[in-house]
């Protein structure tokens, strides 16, 4: 029987990066945080706390960003068709992934601001059950990246095209684990020119 500890050792990530960027106006992996990229960072970050693999799912701007990512142990999966929403993204991200991953986190690539400190918290929040959600809390709202054991890479995967992350969570509240934290930045979200001024100007 494998230990909590080999268990959380075996968790993956799935960065989303598929979006248009439409209210940017340039791709957001690529816009500069902290001596890097979002992208970059976030890849950076989730390799800090031993996820393996880490898949980045790109979309519309997948030429420009894979310069970017190709680094060892991240895996580039392409959506070809980003305008069906982020689960479609979600969902190809998944595909890479097996039955040998315990879990996995899922974030956006515009939500570059959280702490690697978080992430460590969150993993060890977490209870190594399959069925298992930890989601980060910050003023009561809820907030990325969002950890998942690994019954619900299937789940996920037959998830209807109408439905939602959103959705299937609030439908199997009972297996989540709410983890208040003192991270601002898992609710940090840069959609437009904005929004990234205000996280430059920030310290979350």
């Amino acid at each position: 029987m494998r230990s909590r500890e080999h268990i959380k050792r075996s968790v993956a990530c799935v960065i989303l990066s598929g979006g248009s960027s439409t209210r940017m106006g340039k791709p957001k992996a690529l816009l500069p945080y902290k001596g890097s990229t979002f992208v970059e960072k976030l890849i950076a970050d989730y390799a800090e706390i031993g996820c393996d693999p880490i898949v980045v799912v790109v979309g519309e701007h997948a030429e420009s960003i894979q310069p970017f990512i190709n680094k060892s142990g991240v895996i580039t999966a392409v959506n070809y068709h980003p305008e069906e929403g982020q689960l479609s993204s979600l969902k190809i991200g998944l595909t890479v992934l097996s039955r040998e991953h315990a879990g996995f986190f899922f974030t956006l690539v515009d939500h570059p601001a959280v702490k690697v400190e978080t992430l460590r918290e969150i993993l060890s929040a977490w209870d190594g059950n399959p069925q298992t959600v930890v989601r980060p809390r910050y003023d009561n709202r809820g907030g990325h990246p969002v950890l998942l054991g690994k019954n619900w890479i299937e789940k996920t995967l037959h998830l209807s095209d109408s439905s939602n992350m959103r959705l299937a969570l609030k439908e199997n509240s009972e297996y989540i684990i709410e983890l208040p934290v003192s991270d601002a930045g898992i609710i940090v979200n840069v959609d437009t020119p904005e929004d990234y001024t205000n996280l430059i100007n920030t310290d979350c």
